[in-house]
């Protein structure tokens, strides 16, 4: 059961890297108008993603076309290339510090 869990995990993540903005917009857009509003995007998005919605809405209808939706994109991946590598850093400090204070044989 739980290879089987990974699996659908690891098949999810997949699809999100492969997704393009054609594909969210077509998956996501309740309303089929062409634009994903921030309620659409509710369920996906945290507090620094929403900020991020804000400013890739350019023209600030309170919507994203697919232009606006890959500037989104782009800054979400961004944005959790930045988190990877502060995570990798905080592990490798931590891992410094770990071995200083192992003692010594």
């Amino acid at each position: 059961e739980q290879g089987e869990a990974e699996e659908e995990n690891e098949k999810e993540e997949e699809e999100e890297e492969n997704a393009t903005p054609e594909k969210i917009l077509e998956d996501l857009d309740k309303d089929k108008d062409g634009k994903l509003t921030l309620v659409e995007f509710k369920d996906e998005l945290d507090e620094e993603e929403k900020q991020l919605f804000a400013v890739a809405d350019h023209d600030k209808d309170g919507m994203l076309n697919v232009e606006e939706l890959k500037t989104f994109m782009e800054e979400l991946n961004k944005m959790d290339k930045l988190n990877e590598e502060k995570e990798e850093q905080q592990k490798k400090g931590a891992e410094a510090a770990a071995a200083q204070a192992a003692p010594k044989a």
